[in-house]
């Protein structure tokens, strides 16, 4: 995109281009926040709500007609699913945030926003969340299948 000119219909549209991608950034970062913790939570729920209901002396014939490993087995699926969607949609804001960055270098130097870019390795901190607590989730997982058949 060339450098803006300083034309006032030229900076509007510009500006206008701008906010219509931090909105779509800001949309994007909302709907993965919400779409993470609706899989963590059911990742968590349906590993362990067998225990659950043992723990406070509840019984019910559908959970325990399947052994526990299956509700391991279902929350890893879970968490999987979950750590898939979350990625993609951790590259879908990074686009958008590309896109962005690329229109704001039209601006003067002082308006636009410092990057640390001497950092040795580019991750969005959204990865990081996915990967980090879908490995605890399905790590959970495993020791609640392993503990099954050690009692």
């Amino acid at each position: 995109m060339p450098k803006i000119k300083n034309d006032l219909t030229d900076v509007e549209q510009h500006i206008v281009l701008m906010t219509l991608y931090r909105d779509e950034w800001k949309y994007r970062n909302e709907w993965f926040m919400s779409v993470f913790w609706r899989f963590v939570y059911l990742s968590l729920i349906i590993t362990f709500l067998p225990n659950f209901l043992v723990a406070v002396n509840t019984e019910s014939k559908l959970v325990s007609t399947l052994p526990i490993w299956v509700h391991s087995i279902a929350g890893i699926i879970c968490a999987l699913f979950g750590l898939y969607i979350g990625i993609t949609e951790s590259k879908k804001i990074t686009y958008i945030d590309l896109a962005y960055r690329r229109i704001e270098k039209d601006l003067p130097l002082e308006y636009q926003i410092k990057k640390i870019d001497n950092l040795p390795v580019k991750l969005r901190n959204n990865n990081i969340l996915c990967i980090t607590i879908y490995t605890v989730i399905i790590l959970l997982s495993i020791t609640n299948m392993v503990n099954e058949y050690l009692l």
